[in-house]
């Protein structure tokens, strides 16, 4: 019984450890800095190169199809047409709107209309990275 009982001790370590990297790579990724990477930047040990602020990254891409229920200059609301959630999209300068063919502003986007909508999740937000008009649902 000894046995396995210490294997699952080494089993719950391990585990432990594959968490602890992972929320360190999470951290990264969102740019949060840990106390230890804070102090090494502090005293000036590490590479060389510029000190230039990095951008968050995605941490992961997805799509929504659905209809718009708000629109204004910083963001746009979606309600998902198989779950009924909403998904508030933030814009940037990244974000962009197709009506059929044409280039359009997102804020020309009535409320609604029908879209298919693409976003990247950063920093724990969702950025719209393109917005696709596909018309008015009849009611």
């Amino acid at each position: 019984m000894g046995s396995a009982s210490n294997d699952v001790r080494v089993e719950v370590a391990q585990l432990r450890a594959e968490v602890d990297r992972l929320r360190a790579e999470l951290d990264e990724v969102k740019g949060v800095r840990r106390s230890t990477h804070a102090q090494s930047a502090e005293t000036g040990t590490g590479g060389s190169g510029s000190q230039q602020e990095q951008q968050p990254q995605p941490i992961a891409s997805s799509m929504v199809e659905g209809r718009v229920s708000k629109v204004s200059k910083r963001s746009i609301e979606v309600i998902d047409s198989e779950t009924g959630e909403p998904y508030v999209l933030r814009l940037n300068e990244d974000s962009r709107a197709r009506s059929g063919q044409r280039r359009i502003p997102v804020t020309r986007i009535r409320q609604g209309s029908e879209v298919r909508a693409s976003f990247d999740l950063v920093a724990g937000d969702t950025y719209a990275t393109q917005i696709d008009v596909l018309g008015k649902r009849r009611r």
